[in-house]
């Protein structure tokens, strides 16, 4: 299978990468990858990312930025950022 994996370079994506890159072909693509960089708050960036890798069988997200608490804490700002970079994110993807 040909799998792109958005969100390769964090804690989990490296997981992820390490169990499937031995039976699958992997593609890797993060913020701060070399050569699949993407940002899934910018369609833009998810267009061109999925415009260079062709066809695909799957896709894995595990990207995504904010702030990790308790919602009723997090003041305005926070809260947009998590939004944006989480949920909004991920369904940037979806799209």
């Amino acid at each position: 299978m040909k799998i792109l994996l958005i969100g390769a370079s964090g804690m989990i994506g490296r997981t992820v990468f390490d169990a499937l890159n031995t039976q699958h072909e992997v593609i890797a693509a993060s913020r701060t990858a070399d050569t699949f960089k993407v940002d899934i708050s910018n369609t833009d960036s998810l267009r061109e990312l999925f415009s260079q890798v062709g066809p695909l069988d799957a896709i894995i997200c595990v990207a995504g930025d904010g702030v990790m608490g308790a919602v009723a804490t997090m003041s305005d700002s926070e809260f947009d950022r998590t939004i944006d970079g989480q949920m909004k994110g991920q369904m940037n993807v979806l799209r």
